[in-house]
């Protein structure tokens, strides 16, 4: 089994004990920002950045998405209970130090609140959320001390 450790920074957001982790990575060569959310189930990407990072998804409009998944009824529930418009998509080339990651499925949703918080508090937008399902497939472990994720393959 091999480990990659990939550093992350910590956003602060009201004061110094509310803060998260954030990983810089890559989507088809493009830069993303990740929070590191382990409440997360799932492993999250804002539809802008699905956009941006992904051109076959400007071009038909519609984001990629394995057939099985098409019919998915999976409801994604946001802070407070809220209900989210999402898409299941398929990504390939998502790049978390030197991790590659193919054919892994994420959900597209809109992150328009989460980053106009963070823009509300000096904080720069984020392109997505790290989810659980994520971390616990590559048994990744959080070291606040060296402020460092660990990922085995």
């Amino acid at each position: 089994m091999t480990e990659e450790i990939v550093p992350f920074q910590l956003v602060t957001l009201e004061n110094d004990e509310n803060v998260m982790p954030l990983v810089e990575a890559e989507l088809n060569g493009f830069p993303i920002r990740l929070v590191v959310d382990t409440g997360a189930s799932h492993t999250c990407l804002d539809k802008s950045a699905v956009r941006r990072c992904i051109p076959s998804a400007l071009q038909r409009k519609r984001f990629p998405v394995r057939e099985e998944d098409t019919a998915a009824a999976d409801t994604v529930m946001g802070l407070g209970g809220r209900r989210l418009s999402h898409v299941l998509c398929m990504v390939n080339g998502l790049k978390i130090g030197n991790l590659v990651i193919s054919d892994y499925r994420v959900v597209a949703v809109r992150l328009t609140n989460i980053n106009k918080m963070l823009r509300f508090i000096g904080q720069e937008p984020i392109d997505g959320l790290m989810g659980c399902d994520l971390l616990s497939q590559y048994h990744a472990r959080i070291d606040f001390g060296t402020m460092t994720i660990s990922f085995c393959r």
